[in-house]
C-alpha cells in the first residue's frame, strides 16, 4: 500500500490536473500524460506485483492513463474502485473477484490523486490491478516450515477460498469451504482447533481475521504428520530405555559373577583348611578386598600349619 501512497503523490501525477478530463488537449497536456504514463510503466517494470496501474478521471470517470493502451477511454464511473476514494478520501481495497476482462481472479487498490497546486480537491483515482501469482498468491505458496501436508488460506466473508490450494483444483472464489477454522475466521474469530478440512481430513489448525481485507486466513497441517515426530520421539525413547535396560542386566551379571565366583572359590577353600588341607592356598585374579581376603587366609593357613608342625615335634620330642 505504501508504494501506491507514493504513486498517487507524485509530482508527474498531481499536476495532471489541467490535464485531464479534455477532449481537445493541447501539447503541454499530452506532454504532462505521457510523463505519467511512463513513470507508470516504469514503476510496473520494476515491480512483478501489478498487473496494470490506470488513472481515471475525477469528473467523467473515464481511463485517461493506463500501462495497458486497450483500456484507456473505458468507463470505470460506476465501479467502487473509483466511486469508494472519491467518497471517503481515503485508500480503497476491492476484494478479491473474478475479471471478465482477464478471465481469472483479481485484486485492485486505489486512491484519490489531489491537486498539486492546493492539495485539495481530487483530480483523479490512481488504480492498481494487483497480480495476485507474483505477490498474494506467492506468499501463501510458501510452504516452509509446514511438512507435506500443511497450507495457507484465506477466505472472504462468504467462506469461499480466495487462493490456490494444493488439493483442490480451482478454488479461487469457486470453493466454498464449510471447515471450522474457515467458518471461524470468516466471523471474526480468532483460535487454533483440531478439526476436520475441506478434505475431510484431521487436522490442526490456527485461524484469525484480518479486519483491513475483511479476509479470514487459516494456516493448517495434517493431524498425523504432527504427530509422527511425537510417535518417533516414543519409539526412540523405548527403544534407548530397553537398550540401557539390557546394558543394566549385562553389567549387573558380570559384578555378580566378578565378585561371587571368588566368593564360592574362598567358601570351598575354607572348607577345605577347616577339614585339616593347610596345603591349600586361595587364588583370586584380581588386587580388590577379595584378593587381600584371600591373602589373609593363606598367611593364616601357612601360620596354622607352622604351628601344627611345631606341636606335633614337640609331641614326638616328649614321648618315651
Amino acid at each position: 500500500m505504501g508504494d501506491i501512497k507514493v504513486m498517487a503523490g507524485d509530482f508527474e501525477v498531481r499536476t495532471l490536473e489541467n490535464a485531464l478530463g479534455k477532449k481537445t488537449k493541447l501539447p503541454g497536456d499530452i506532454e504532462k500524460i505521457d510523463i505519467a504514463k511512463k513513470l507508470l510503466t516504469r514503476i510496473k517494470r520494476s515491480y512483478n506485483d501489478y498487473e496494470e496501474l490506470f488513472i481515471v478521471d475525477a469528473n467523467t470517470g473515464l481511463v485517461e492513463i493506463s500501462t495497458n493502451p486497450g483500456f484507456i477511454g473505458d468507463n470505470k464511473s460506476y465501479d467502487p474502485y473509483f466511486t469508494v476514494p472519491l467518497e471517503t478520501k481515503e485508500i480503497y481495497i476491492k476484494d478479491i473477484y473474478y475479471s471478465k476482462t482477464l478471465y481469472r481472479p483479481q485484486m485492485t487498490l486505489s486512491l484519490p490523486v489531489y491537486c498539486f497546486e492546493h492539495n485539495t480537491h481530487i483530480i483523479g483515482v490512481l488504480v492498481a490491478r494487483i497480480n495476485l501469482d507474483e505477490s498474494l498468491f506467492k506468499l501463501l505458496d510458501n510452504r516452509i516450515g509446514l511438512g507435506e501436508t500443511g497450507e495457507t488460506l484465506i477466505v472472504n466473508k462468504d467462506v469461499f477460498a480466495l487462493n490456490e490450494l494444493c488439493w483442490h483444483n480451482d478454488a479461487p472464489l469457486n470453493l466454498q469451504i464449510t471447515a471450522e477454522p474457515a467458518v471461524n475466521a470468516a466471523q471474526g474469530e480468532t483460535g487454533i482447533a483440531i478439526t476436520e478440512d475441506y478434505r475431510n481430513e484431521e487436522v490442526m489448525a490456527a485461524y484469525t481475521f484480518i479486519p483491513r481485507t475483511g479476509w479470514g486466513f487459516v494456516c493448517k497441517q495434517d493431524l498425523h504428520e504432527l504427530n509422527t515426530p511425537i510417535c518417533t520421539l516414543v519409539k526412540n525413547f523405548v527403544f534407548l530405555l530397553g537398550l540401557s535396560i539390557l546394558a543394566v542386566i549385562i553389567i549387573v551379571f558380570w559384578v555378580v559373577k566378578r565378585i561371587t565366583i571368588p566368593i564360592v572359590d574362598i567358601n570351598s577353600d575354607a572348607k577345605k583348611i577347616k577339614g585339616g588341607d593347610y596345603s591349600v592356598r586361595i587364588h583370586v585374579n584380581s588386587r580388590d578386598e577379595l584378593a587381600s581376603l584371600a591373602g589373609s587366609i593363606n598367611e593364616m593357613t601357612t601360620s596354622i600349619k607352622s604351628r601344627a608342625a611345631t606341636q606335633k615335634g614337640l609331641q614326638i620330642f616328649q614321648k618315651p
